[in-house]
């Protein structure tokens, strides 16, 4: 009887010790949230293959390494713009052609709450007060991109702040994934040289060496 009875508490232990999905009840399953880009409006463009024509390649990009982008025309610059209605892709890729700051200072008037429109001015503003602003203006518009950080310590760095600099780093361990936009504004690049007449293969690797 000791012996039925000490089995019996043993068999009621493991049935309380065992997984309840095991007895036949199934266990949730547990939501996995995707890791999805930000989404950035009035920007966003899908980016194209680029075409696998070598010798072309090889021509364009022997070029590229002597003598870096062709040039645009003012006119040429005018008529991407107005062919896209002067939006915010565009007014920065034109100011970066043609080194044309008034476009840039456009676009930060017209899209001031575009992250991408105050990361540009933060890195290519004509002046500090102008890159001071948009650094401050893209970490209210995209908080959690480590190049918040960067940028932070890096201005920090330049005053000669190494601590805050090096803590602006470390911060940045904790933020979101790092978006620059690149493919971006590749995009814009590469439809600026398409509509000035030039070839899809050259214009798409002038878009990525503008890129980089």
């Amino acid at each position: 009887k000791i012996i039925g009875a000490s089995l019996a508490v043993s068999f009621l232990s493991f049935l309380l010790w065992w997984p309840n999905n095991r007895l036949g009840e199934t266990k949730p399953k547990a939501v996995v949230q995707k890791n999805t880009p930000r989404s950035i409006q009035g920007l966003v463009q899908e980016p194209k293959k680029i075409v696998s024509n070598e010798e072309a390649v090889k021509v364009t990009i022997k070029q590229l390494s002597q003598n870096g982008l062709p040039s645009l025309t003012d006119q040429q610059i005018q008529g991407y713009l107005t062919s896209n209605d002067r939006d915010a892709t565009c007014l920065i890729v034109g100011s970066r052609l043609s080194k044309n700051p008034e476009l840039l200072r456009e676009a930060v008037a017209r899209f001031g709450d575009n992250p991408v429109v105050q990361l540009e001015m933060a890195l290519r503003g004509t002046t500090p007060e102008e890159r001071q602003a948009a650094l401050d203006s893209f970490k209210q518009h995209d908080p959690q991109n480590p190049l918040c950080d960067y940028l932070d310590s890096l201005n920090a760095f330049e005053r000669g702040d190494f601590a805050k600099a090096a803590g602006g780093l470390i911060q940045s361990l904790d933020s979101g994934t790092l978006q620059d936009y690149s493919l971006v504004l590749a995009s814009g690049t590469e439809a600026a040289y398409l509509s000035a007449g030039f070839s899809s293969t050259d214009a798409q690797l002038y878009a990525l060496f503008d890129s980089a």
